[in-house]
């Protein structure tokens, strides 16, 4: 762009933004000029600046944390990532790249190639359930500047906490056990893949199991192979009754087995009543009676012998 001085003027010209280059002749290292006279004619110098642009490269590094992290281990997240020169203030314009990808906490994505000084943020498009979602570059006010000496980095961190959930086994009238369970849960990325021991377990009267669970994972806890003629009944934290409850923090179903009352055994085959005593028309008291009247009839009978054995003489 020509500009209009006097002869004689000395001149500094540097470069305020090189648009993703690199310069060689930025504000710290202008081109000295000296406008020579043209003797009646206009004279044109010239400040001659060159760009130069190479490229770098962006790591874009998914993070999962908290305690029930493990449940998102290879899930795929999407983030947005977008990258655009700066402007003469250094502030991001016209973008240069603007595109989902799928990251999980074991791959990174790596975007290459993009202009060097190029300025780059990020937005999760879906958390993957997670309670808190934080991207360290995440606005064009706070960029990832891209460098030809090595890759520049947008981290993104999900946080997953974990609920507890409490199977509690109760038994009326019933042995003490084992009993055999079933516990399923989901959240709004599916099934929880449980550990089998978690998933599948016996409890006897009285004990409890604890599964750590994503917090809002939605549990089922079913009683299997349930003993002929029991009733089950299932109370949760949430006051329901089908086994059914939303683990937010902390929950619990208490599983309960009622048998029907089994009647007393008499001791004596025929008896009743308490402990099987007998009624007093029961037949051993007859029994008794006759054996006692056929003691005293033969005592009779020999006693009257003597009489007539004691007659004859």
């Amino acid at each position: 762009m020509p500009a209009s001085t006097h002869a004689g003027a000395e001149c500094t010209v540097w470069e305020t933004s090189a648009r993703g280059g690199s310069s060689d002749h930025p504000a710290g290292d202008p081109v000295r000029i000296t406008i020579k006279p043209g003797y009646g004619k206009n004279t044109v110098e010239t400040a001659r600046i060159t760009n130069s642009f190479e490229f770098g490269a962006l790591q874009l590094v998914k993070s999962v944390d908290g305690d029930a992290a493990q449940y998102a281990d290879g899930r795929a997240f999407e983030v947005e990532v977008s990258c655009a020169l700066p402007d003469a203030a250094g502030k991001p314009t016209g973008r240069v790249l603007h595109k989902t990808y799928e990251v999980t906490a074991d791959e990174p994505v790596t975007i290459k190639p993009l202009p060097v000084n190029s300025r780059c943020w990020a937005e999760e498009v879906d958390t993957g359930g997670a309670e808190k979602a934080v991207v360290d570059h995440g606005s064009a006010d706070n960029p990832a500047v891209i460098s030809a000496a090595s890759d520049a980095t947008i981290t993104v961190t999900n946080t997953f906490p974990a609920g507890e959930i409490v199977v509690t086994k109760h038994v009326v009238n019933g042995g003490a056990g084992p009993y055999a369970f079933k516990l399923a849960c989901t959240t709004g990325q599916g099934d929880v893949p449980l550990a089998g021991e978690d998933s599948a377990f016996e409890l006897n009267d009285g004990e409890s199991r604890t599964v750590s669970v994503p917090k809002g994972a939605e549990c089922t806890v079913t009683e299997t192979d349930v003993p002929s003629g029991d009733t089950v009944t299932y109370k949760t934290s949430d006051g329901g009754t089908d086994g059914k409850v939303v683990v937010d923090g902390s929950a619990s179903v208490d599983v309960t087995n009622t048998f029907p009352e089994t009647p007393d055994t008499p001791d004596h085959p025929g008896g009743h009543g308490d402990k099987g005593n007998l009624a007093d028309t029961g037949t051993t008291d007859w029994t008794l009676l006759g054996a006692l009247l056929m003691v005293l009839a033969l005592a009779a009978g020999f006693a009257v012998r003597k009489v007539a054995r004691g007659s004859r003489r």
